[in-house]
């Protein structure tokens, strides 16, 4: 069972790690004790098609990539839909009841690898939403490593998310004021300028400033190519 301890150590590990392919070494080292041989970090939103690439690192056999990759077939991912929504940490096997076919990732991941695991959900501030799923075999995680595992999961990310920053320069979200921010929401569900005008309300000429403005601030040269981008960036969701 992992304690306190092994989380100290982990945290103290990471903050010396100036690689990558370092960090997922040592995350992976310090889940194996729980059973958990394979473990992904990769981005909620960005693994949809996008104007940005975002860093995932993986575990998983290229089979298994690929077939998530392919047209519709992420959402029908219990783990995936279930992270996207609840945003909280899960074990697998506890979510399987959550209707017919819901839960075909188990089924699938007993072809490519991973057949039990536990997922870790986790936003940060002006960042990619990411989940840290970490699977294995025959699971029987106990409440005390179920909490330790979610704390290093999220360790984990806030030292991935810096050295991905160092490396690569990941896209920052501009600032935007909370009207701003209310117009881009109602934008994102499909809502037209007149619609969102009488939601607010304001007239719809205002409407339309707040929108050019958040065009401007992406710098985009439509409003598709915002709300694109403010969904991948985790700045709102549809």
């Amino acid at each position: 069972m992992l304690g306190l301890d092994q989380l100290q150590n982990f945290v103290t590990a990471t903050e010396t790690i100036d690689t990558l392919p370092a960090l997922h070494h040592a995350f992976g080292t310090a889940i194996e004790p729980e059973g958990l041989d394979k473990h992904c970090c990769v981005p909620v939103l960005g693994v949809m098609d996008s104007v940005y690439d975002a860093t995932s690192l993986l575990d998983f056999s290229e089979e298994w990539t690929d077939h998530y990759k392919r047209p519709g077939q992420l959402f029908k991912n219990a783990v995936f839909n279930r992270a996207l929504k609840k945003g909280r940490p899960f074990l697998w096997k506890y979510n399987s009841q959550s209707g017919k076919g819901s839960f075909q990732v188990l089924a699938d991941a007993k072809e490519f690898g991973p057949c039990d695991g536990m997922s870790v959900p986790i936003n940060l501030v002006d960042h990619y939403p990411h989940v840290v799923n970490m699977t294995g075999e025959n699971l029987d995680i106990v409440p005390g490593s179920y909490h330790v595992l979610h704390l290093m999961a999220e360790y984990y990310l806030i030292r991935f998310v810096a050295l991905d920053r160092a490396v690569n320069g990941l896209y920052y979200p501009p600032s935007l004021t909370p009207r701003e921010l209310e117009c881009l929401n109602w934008l994102v569900k499909g809502k037209s300028d007149y619609e969102i005008s009488l939601l607010l309300p304001v007239s719809v000429r205002t409407v339309n400033t707040h929108i050019e403005n958040i065009r401007k601030k992406f710098g985009v040269t439509t409003r598709t190519q915002a709300v694109a981008l403010a969904v991948h960036c985790g700045l709102t969701r549809p």
